[in-house]
């Protein structure tokens, strides 16, 4: 949560209520859920490089906090630290060196490919949501089009000059 916070405050430029509420739900949810839009329940609306900063920066500090501690793990079986090797019981599949060379590797590969697939998402699934479609006209997805609908809805929302002098009486 801590992480995702000072990521969502620092990186994407999420303003106090946006970071403690994105944060708070970080512990919960998954976190693509707060790339563009929390479950449709409140807009998150980061712009292009804000979204960019929290997924890359989010996935770099958890895989390598993540792949830190499994290596520093494997070197204190490697090494036969006695913390780590008083945890692992005698006719466990673990105490197998071989074994657990392989899952220690494997995790820390699964780990770099985490990061791959992050990208592949990045360019399949998020790119797209910032891009408009060059086969519809009427795509209102660049910020321009989005801020001139946001005024005009807030305009409609205003009331009149002649509601406005109506209250003051």
């Amino acid at each position: 949560m801590v992480i995702n916070m000072t990521i969502l405050h620092f990186s994407a430029s999420a303003g106090p209520t946006m970071t403690l509420l994105l944060g708070a739900i970080s512990v919960f949810m998954p976190n693509g859920y707060l790339l563009y839009n929390f479950a449709a329940t409140f807009p998150v609306d980061f712009r292009y490089e804000g979204t960019k900063a929290f997924l890359f920066r989010h996935m770099l500090v958890i895989t390598c906090l993540i792949c830190s501690f499994v290596g520093l793990v494997w070197a204190g079986q490697l090494l036969h630290w006695p913390l780590v090797m008083n945890n692992i019981p005698d006719g466990s599949v673990l105490s197998d060196e071989d074994v657990g060379n392989g899952m220690n590797a494997i995790l820390i590969l699964l780990g770099g490919l985490s990061l791959v697939l992050c990208l592949i998402h990045w360019k399949k699934s998020i790119v797209p949501l910032y891009t408009p479609n060059a086969n519809e006209s009427n795509d209102k997805t660049d910020d321009a089009a989005v801020d001139a609908l946001t005024n005009e809805a807030a305009d409609t929302n205003s009331p009149t000059s002649d509601e406005h002098e109506l209250g003051q009486l």
